[in-house]
């Protein structure tokens, strides 16, 4: 099942920024990272935590979050994910059924678009699996 990933796709693997060099797509991201803030201090500042942390270090491990429907239990490449649990569980608001699923991964294996620093896709290497 997949229908519950919707019509707003995650940036291709090629396309994106990775979390470790998040430049390419948010200039000046490491001088100014409040530029790219949505206005949720709590969202905001885990995912900020993740790209600094991540900063320059494509093997750093981070957490990442999914709401998805009570019967998906695994991430998918290409899926979109967040570092922070609490823009998982403010996607999940309303939802019956739902849960967050958490999972360790490489910086490496996080793109980002630029659209937001809360979203991020999900590309998996070939040892993740």
């Amino acid at each position: 099942m997949s229908d519950y990933r919707g019509s707003h796709q995650a940036p291709d693997a090629d396309y994106g920024a990775p979390l470790h060099d998040v430049e390419p797509m948010m200039p000046d991201y490491y001088a100014h990272p409040d530029w790219y803030d949505t206005g949720d201090d709590e969202t905001d500042g885990q995912s900020r935590r993740s790209v600094l942390r991540s900063r320059n270090n494509p093997d750093a491990m981070v957490w990442i979050y999914r709401a998805v429907p009570g019967d998906v239990s695994t991430f998918n490449p290409g899926d979109w994910v967040t570092t922070s649990k609490a823009y998982a569980r403010d996607h999940m608001a309303g939802e019956d059924g739902w849960h967050v699923m958490a999972r360790r991964v490489k910086a490496r294996e996080l793109y980002t678009d630029g659209n937001s620093i809360n979203e991020w896709a999900y590309w998996p290497t070939r040892e993740t699996f």
